[in-house]
This record gives structure tokens, sequence and C-alpha cells, in this order.
């Protein structure tokens, strides 16, 4: 039922508004998980970073040290090849921590990506929402206006 002197069924009106407001504020939510979630992955991105800084200084690090521990066992051939073994050991075990970090920054992407494209399909919609509901306002905005006026 309608108020009377309406033409507007207002009743219907704002069981409308009511549901697209409850929409809208689902949708809301939504985006405020994907921001969150965006702001997860630039936190790994940020920790991979650090983490190739750590790998560059280490094997740096490591590579002087081997120099100087080389340098000192030359007249052992025994203590050359384990000094070598351990170094081809210890390098591989860095790369191998590279390259499941790197493996793990290109599954970020691919889910930034996605996260990216739902983002703007969630803003799409609440804009579509919006402008949805702005002539129905409108239109009971002015009929509540020409009540008042009358």
């Amino acid at each position: 039922m309608g108020r009377a002197g309406y033409d507007v069924d207002i009743d219907r009106l704002m069981a409308f508004e009511n549901h697209e407001v409850e929409e809208m504020r689902h949708i809301l939510e939504r985006i405020t998980d994907e921001l969150k979630e965006m702001r997860h992955l630039e936190k790994n991105l940020k920790g991979l970073d650090d983490f190739l800084k750590w790998t560059l200084e280490t094997k740096k690090w490591f590579e002087k040290n081997y120099d100087v521990k080389m340098f000192k066992s030359e007249e052992h051939p025994d203590e050359k090849k384990a000094l070598k073994h351990t170094k081809y050991k210890k390098m591989a075990r860095l790369t191998g921590k590279t390259y499941r970090k790197i493996e793990k920054v290109l599954e970020t992407f691919a889910e930034l990506e996605h996260h990216k494209k739902r983002f703007e399909l969630l803003n799409q919609k609440l804009k579509q929402m919006v402008e949805a509901l702005l002539p129905e306002l409108r239109k009971e905005y002015r009929e509540e206006r020409v009540e008042a006026k009358a």
C-alpha cells in the first residue's frame, strides 16, 4: 500500500531501497576484503624483496669467506675438495630457496591480477546499483517537495 496522494508506491520503493542498500553493503564488504587481500599480497612481495637482498648478501659473504679458506688450504687437497663440496651445497640450497620464493611471487602476481579484476567488477556493480537507485530517489524527493508545498 502506498501513501495517500503519492503517485509512487512508497512502500515498494522503500523495500527496493532497503534491498539495494543491503546489497551495496555486501558489495562494500567484499571490496574491503579484496583490499585486505591485496595488502597481504603487497606484504608478501615486500618479504620477497628482503629475502632477495639477504640472499645476495649471503652469497657475497660466502664467496669471500670461501676464497679466504681456499687460499689458506692450498697445500691440503682433501680440505680443498671438502670446501668446494660445502660451497656447492650451500649455493645450491640458496638457489633452491630463491627459486621457490620466485615461484611464490609468480603465483602472487597471478592472484593480484585476479583480485584486481574482481575489485573492478565489484566497483562497477556498485556504481550501477547507485545509478539505478538515484532516479527512484529523485522521483520520491520531487513527490515529497510537491506535497510539502501544497
